[in-house]
């Protein structure tokens, strides 16, 4: 078995599942590759519950001796020995507790780390094309929204489950005191129990709605950051995203409202049902049966002692909903990723790619790709034919709309074609090789992002690095330490910061789509006259996507695009 490969643990797998099982009492949404779940520590689920019910046993052990100690009260010797016996038992209590707690904790917390590792890993097999078509608040919530609500659930559950538990031991001593207060203990206690499970899908369904509802609202407060300046030269539009945000906060306050409201009535039953088991003890046991003041006095003590097992079952009602809300959007999640995995690869801890530092000869023969506008008309690019070879400096003009971004995407494997066929030194690219291709390229695209750390990079990168910099015209503006910002630039600084970077990587083909558009008229010349030729002359293949007419005759090739259908010029 290879401890690395998560899908060689499905034991693990299962009891994972199976410890969640325990605390929700209902069936457990499952995860759709439930194999690769990682192991927990607990060897097996009986280990859950053999230290929930020793702490019960212990808990029990403690409202008994209490109780004694009512009746011993004027005899020290026995006071002294269950005042012995008290603190003994309470020891056990509180080891038992923080195994209990600690070890499942650490158990769950190991399998959400995996989990989200897992889909980590998922979600880089997917297109360029997937990205696009799903949705950016989607993405980014499946990732790492949901993990803090199910850490924060884990104890009170863990809690609830292991109250529950001791609410059977304390029943039973109290039958053992007393007949009749038993069988009213089963019926307050189960109508507590009852009126809980009933109100759960209550819960989820309030929480359903806070979620969307919270997510619409930063969404839209996003758009009110993002589109200020556009809001602030237009009332109606001002007036349209404020009421929507007025709304939208809203009906998060009253599903927020509504599901504390649940949650009270909850509590306060909890609390209710204890205060009237003691009165029904005080009231009503002497009309059934003769008890003197001691026994009486127990009894009450006893049924005063549910109100806390009692009451953390309820309160478990909150995380557990929470939980299983949260579980299902990230079982949904991990769904919508796999229906887009054609061929799910083997999710190793880092994917093993052999790089390629070279090449002869890149061809795209009679390449198709076409995509749906939101219309329906299909768009894309058609019957693509180019061959690159290597130290070549190849500009691609055309209009917006023209297909050249397409065309890029679809030479770097971004998108994955409709038809023909990409040959690498007469080497046909498929899925087989698509990785070991794709680390051909460097790149700056025209929606390019400048990441706020410099990941993956070399130490010897890093110092090529400097030396773009000063390339670039940035030297001295980029620190390449802690204080490293480049949010902080400027667009066509970032776009300066981006090509050195792209240059530092040292890879054998670079692409730039649109790079000098945000350039001013100075560096624009400099970038043309000096940047691209000293590029070209380390040997490095250039394919640029340019409306620069002044600077066509840079370029060994250039081809034009038009409704997505590419052509030589000259």
């Amino acid at each position: 078995m290879n401890p690395k490969n998560p899908s060689s643990s499905p034991a693990g797998s299962l009891i994972g599942r199976k410890i969640l099982q325990f605390f929700s009492r209902v069936e457990f949404p499952q995860f759709r590759r439930p194999a690769q779940i990682p192991g927990i520590r607990f060897v097996n689920p009986s280990d859950l519950i053999a230290v929930a019910l020793f702490s019960a046993i212990c808990a029990t052990a403690i409202i008994i001796v209490i109780s004694k100690g009512i009746l011993e009260a004027q005899n020290p010797e026995n006071s002294l020995f269950l005042g012995v016996a008290f603190i003994a038992l309470l020891l056990l209590y509180r080891l038992s507790q923080t195994t209990l707690l600690r070890r499942t904790s650490e158990s769950i917390e190991n399998a959400l780390d995996e989990q989200r590792q897992r889909l980590a890993r998922k979600l880089m097999q997917l297109s360029l094309k997937d990205i696009h078509e799903l949705d950016q608040g989607q993405l980014s919530q499946g990732l790492s929204r949901y993990y803090e609500p199910i850490s924060q659930s884990i104890m009170p559950i863990l809690i609830g489950f292991q109250s529950a538990i001791l609410l059977v031991f304390i029943t039973g001593f109290i039958f053992y005191q007393s007949f009749v207060v038993g069988i009213m203990t089963l019926v307050f206690v189960g109508f507590t129990i009852r009126y809980y499970f009933s109100r759960e899908k209550e819960l989820t369904r309030l929480m359903t709605l806070s979620a969307n509802d919270e997510a619409k609202l930063r969404s839209t407060t996003n758009e009110m950051i993002l589109g200020f300046k556009e809001l602030k030269l237009n009332l109606d539009k001002k007036n349209g995203i404020l009421n929507s945000v007025v709304q939208t906060s809203k009906n998060v306050s009253q599903a927020r409202s509504a599901t504390a409201s649940v949650f009270g009535d909850l509590i306060i039953l909890g609390a209710s049902t204890s205060y009237m088991l003691g009165a029904t003890a005080v009231f009503l046991i002497p009309v059934f049966e003769n008890v003197n003041e001691f026994t009486l006095s127990q009894i009450v003590t006893t049924e005063l002692f549910l109100l806390g097992p009692l009451g953390a079952f309820v309160r478990a009602a909150e995380p557990l909903s929470i939980l299983r809300f949260s579980f299902g959007k990230i079982e949904a999640f991990e769904k919508t990723i796999d229906d887009r995995i054609a061929t799910p690869e083997n999710l190793s801890e880092y994917e093993a790619v052999k790089k390629l530092h070279s090449f002869k000869t890149l061809a795209l023969n009679n390449i198709c790709y076409f995509h749906t506008r939101d219309d329906g008309q299909l768009i894309g690019i058609k019957n693509i034919s180019i061959a690159v070879k290597s130290g070549d400096m190849i500009f691609i003009t055309g209009g917006n709309g023209s297909g050249k971004t397409t065309l890029l995407r679809v030479m770097t494997g971004l998108y994955p074609i409709v038809d023909g066929e990409i040959l690498l030194d007469d080497q046909k690219v498929d899925q087989t090789n698509i990785a070991s291709y794709q680390s051909l390229f460097a790149t700056v695209f025209a929606d390019f992002h400048t990441f706020s750390a410099l990941y993956g990079m070399t130490n010897e990168e890093k110092q090529s690095l400097e030396t773009h910099l000063k390339l670039v015209g940035l030297a001295g503006r980029v620190q390449l330490d802690h204080s490293y910002a480049p949010d902080q630039l400027s667009t066509g600084q970032r776009k300066r910061l981006a090509l050195a970077i792209a240059l530092s990587e040292d890879k054998p083909i670079l692409i730039l789509d649109e790079w000098a558009a945000d350039q001013d008229p100075g560096f624009r010349a400099y970038f043309y006259e000096q940047i691209l030729p000293s590029i070209k002359a380390a040997g490095k293949t250039l394919i640029v996507v340019t409306h620069d007419e002044r600077y066509f005759h840079i370029a060994d090739c250039r081809y034009h695009m038009e409704d997505g259908e590419l052509r030589a010029v000259g």
